[in-house]
């Protein structure tokens, strides 16, 4: 018999309704687990990132543009962020260095918002 402590929990579910019971049970066996001098568990709960559909979406939208300006993918994607998610500047050696807001992270309605105002420069370039 496998003892509690010695589990290790893979769970990944949006929480609702229909799943709740399920959701807290996992929950409360990584508490049983850590009580019990088993491995730590990190538990978060966030908005849902965006989804996959979005992404590819988002994706040929990028390789429309890149296709009608002769830019690469890669420097439609940097301005799309840049112009659309704005900075995050990151501080190296005191050199403070401003790159675009990465995409990877960003709930289901932040997606959206970055792929309306991609689509706006979409029909105003292809």
């Amino acid at each position: 018999m496998q003892r509690i402590r010695d589990l290790t929990i893979n769970y990944r579910a949006v929480i609702s309704a229909e799943n709740m019971e399920e959701v807290t049970e996992n929950i409360e066996t990584a508490i049983a687990i850590s009580e019990q001098g088993g491995k730590w568990h990190e538990v978060s709960i966030r908005p849902p990132r965006r989804s996959n559909p979005q992404n590819d979406y988002f994706h040929s939208l990028l390789r429309d543009i890149a296709s009608s300006t002769g830019h690469t993918v890669e420097e439609v994607k940097h301005f799309c962020k840049a112009e659309f998610l704005g900075y995050d500047t990151i501080v190296l050696k005191g050199i403070p260095i401003a790159r675009p807001r990465e995409s990877s992270g960003l709930t289901e309605a932040e997606m959206t918002e970055l792929i309306t105002r991609t689509e706006a420069l979409h029909a105003e370039l292809v």
